[in-house]
This record gives structure tokens, C-alpha cells and sequence, in this order.
């Protein structure tokens, strides 16, 4: 999974793949799509 974080502290998530070095990589700005979801560690275990 990869994480980012708005101004704000909102986490986001989301399965950048195999290449996710890549895709990462060529990120620039934060501009999550409805692909990313926000991250809720109350899930986690």
C-alpha cells in the first residue's frame, strides 16, 4: 500500500501495483483521485 497526507493529516491509500516505485515517482502533486481511499486505522488489527 502506498500512503499520502493532505494539509490537513487526512491519510489516503491506495495499491499502486507492481510498479509502484515508478508511479510514485512521477507524482508531483497531491491531487487523490476515487481510486485513493482515506485510511482508517480503527480497521487495522
Amino acid at each position: 500500500m502506498t500512503f499520502i497526507v493532505n494539509q490537513e493529516g487526512i491519510v489516503y491509500e491506495k495499491d499502486l501495483g507492481e510498479d509502484t516505485a515508478a508511479t510514485a515517482a512521477a507524482m508531483t502533486v497531491f491531487d487523490p483521485d476515487g481510486t485513493w481511499r482515506r485510511y482508517d486505522e480503527s480497521t487495522e488489527q
